[in-house]
C-alpha cells in the first residue's frame, strides 16, 4: 500500500473510476481539509485495511459529477463497499456520504470498520458516522449501510442525519451491529436549511431510516429511548419520529 504523510487538502481521492480495489493504504495527517480516503463518482469500487488520521474527514464518499455528462437521474456513485478500515480524526465526520455531493448515489456499505477516535469538533452536527445532505439540488441517495461499526470514542455523536443548503432526499439506510464505547449523544437529527423545511417535507425527503442493534455505552436503545436526551439530539422534537430502533 501507500502511506501519505501530511497532505495539505484532500489526501487520497480516486474519481470516475469503475470496478477497483484499494487496500493497505495509511494516511497520516493532521491539516483541516485533508481528508483521508475518498471514492468520487466511483462505481464497483472497494476499499478495505485502511488507516486514516486525519484533520478533516475520515473515509467518505462523494457524488460530485464533476467529470462531466452525468444526469441527474443516474447515480455516479454505486455499488462501493469500504471494509476493516479504521479511522482517527479531528473536525469533522469518520465514516459517511459527505457534504460536497450533487449527483445521485446508489450502494454504499460501510463492515466491519471502527472509530478510534473522534473528536468532530467543527460542528455539533458532525459525527462518527455521517450522512449530510448539502450544496443545492435534487440528488436522490439510497441504499446505504453501516454495518458491523465499533466506535470507541467520539465527542460529538455517534451518527448524524443532516441536511444543509437545500439538498435532495435520502431513503433506504441501514445503521446495524453498532457498538459505541463513548460519545457526547448516539444519534443525531437536524436540518439547517433556510427555509426550514416543514415536518411533511421532511418525511418525504426522508424514507426507511433503520437502526438495528445500536448499542450506546453499554445499553441496546430501542424505541423508547428517542426521548431521551441521553442517547438522542433533534433539530426539532418531530425529528425522532424519521427513525425507526429495532
Amino acid at each position: 500500500g501507500i502511506t501519505t504523510i501530511n497532505s495539505n487538502h484532500w489526501t487520497f481521492r480516486i474519481g470516475a473510476c469503475e470496478d477497483i480495489l484499494a487496500e493497505w493504504n495509511v494516511m497520516l495527517g493532521y491539516r483541516n481539509y485533508s481528508d483521508g480516503f475518498i471514492y468520487s463518482d466511483c462505481v464497483r469500487a472497494t476499499a478495505r485495511y485502511m488507516f486514516a488520521r486525519t484533520g478533516d474527514d475520515g473515509i467518505e464518499v462523494k457524488a460530485l459529477g464533476s467529470y462531466g455528462g452525468y444526469k441527474d437521474t443516474i447515480p455516479v456513485a454505486k455499488e462501493v463497499l469500504f471494509e476493516k478500515c479504521t479511522v482517527w480524526n479531528d473536525a469533522a465526520p469518520a465514516f459517511g456520504v459527505i457534504y460536497e455531493n450533487y449527483k445521485p448515489i446508489d450502494g454504499v456499505i460501510f463492515r466491519d470498520c471502527s472509530v478510534g477516535f473522534s473528536t468532530c469538533s467543527w460542528s455539533p452536527n458532525n459525527s462518527a458516522l455521517n450522512i449530510r445532505l448539502a450544496y443545492p439540488g435534487t440528488a436522490h441517495w439510497k441504499n446505504i449501510t453501516f454495518d458491523g461499526i465499533e466506535i470507541f470514542e467520539c465527542y460529538k455523536n455517534a451518527f448524524t442525519l443532516e441536511w444543509n443548503l437545500q439538498g435532495g432526499s435520502v431513503e433506504n439506510v441501514l445503521v446495524k451491529d453498532v457498538t459505541v464505547r463513548n460519545a457526547g449523544a448516539a444519534i443525531r437529527v437536524n436540518v439547517d436549511t433556510n427555509p426550514i423545511l416543514p415536518y411533511d417535507s421532511l418525511t418525504q425527503l426522508c424514507k426507511n431510516f433503520v437502526f438495528e442493534n445500536f448499542t450506546f455505552a453499554g445499553t441496546k436503545l430501542t424505541e423508547e429511548d428517542k426521548e431521551s436526551a441521553l442517547y438522542f439530539s433533534y433539530g426539532q422534537p418531530t425529528y425522532k419520529d424519521l427513525f425507526t430502533m429495532k
